[in-house]
């Protein structure tokens, strides 16, 4: 076991009660450890007290191996406790959030969101399947209806969700504005539920289910690895030529 804090006495109170573990007196912007030393690092009600938590976190992160995980606990005496678990994302996660079209976020802000960037496209798959399912036309309309307002709309309508409900329970980050290729991947599938739910009401009920299967299919792939197929039809076409961040 390793320890750094910058008490002396809480330092020799933690060889006392470990004292095969190495506790060392330090800074925790500046942690004593080369880079990669730990496959996790667990941090307990100390970031509110230093001066630089995006710092703290940039030492921490250095410190623990990649694709491992830092554990950040702070408490305060008022009604507020917080837990932070950081995940860093992988290379191809990274690569295929950026293709949907957030860019420009660090990766702390990008991790934070991440599960939630999956919501919206998770219950648009949901209704999708239960419309295909049902063979409803009113149904898959109403589910056209709403992703033509996420190509219109900065953010998609089931992003509200999250942004004005779930986020105060969870206490993370809203979610950024949706790109243009998120954009253009929502009025591709309001195009395709339109021919779906047409197809149902014109009695080609093979053609609907055939549709819809594969809209459902789409979408799956989007909600559980992030890989989004209209946004890669968009990078394809309007932007070939850019590269991600690696």
């Amino acid at each position: 076991m390793y320890g750094v804090d910058a008490s002396a006495g809480l330092l020799q109170a933690a060889r006392e009660r470990v004292p095969d573990g190495d506790f060392r007196q330090g800074d925790l912007e500046d942690l004593p450890y080369t880079d990669v030393s730990f496959d996790a690092v667990f941090a307990c009600n100390s970031l509110q007290y230093v001066l630089s938590s995006m710092q703290c976190s940039r030492s921490e992160r250095a410190a623990t191996a990649f694709d491992w995980t830092t554990v950040s606990c702070t408490s305060s005496q008022n009604r507020n406790q917080e837990v932070h678990m950081r995940f860093p994302l992988s290379t191809a996660t990274r690569r295929r959030l950026e293709t949907q079209g957030f860019i420009g976020l660090d990766d702390a802000s990008l991790s934070a969101v991440e599960p939630w960037l999956r919501l919206s496209p998770a219950l648009c798959t949901l209704f999708i399947a239960l419309g295909t399912a049902i063979a409803s036309p009113v149904m898959l309309t109403g589910i056209m209806v709403i992703a033509m307002l996420g190509t219109i709309l900065p953010v998609h309508p089931f992003d509200l969700i999250y942004n004005y409900g779930l986020r105060f329970v969870t206490r993370t980050p809203s979610l950024p504005h949706n790109g243009a290729p998120r954009r253009f991947a929502c009025g591709m599938a309001a195009v395709w539920l339109a021919a779906t739910a047409f197809a149902f009401a014109s009695g080609a009920a093979q053609l609907g289910y055939v549709l819809g299967g594969i809209l459902a299919i789409v979408g799956f792939i989007v909600s559980s690895t992030h890989f989004c197929i209209p946004s890669t039809i968009y990078r394809l076409l309007f932007h070939p030529n850019v590269r991600h961040k690696t």
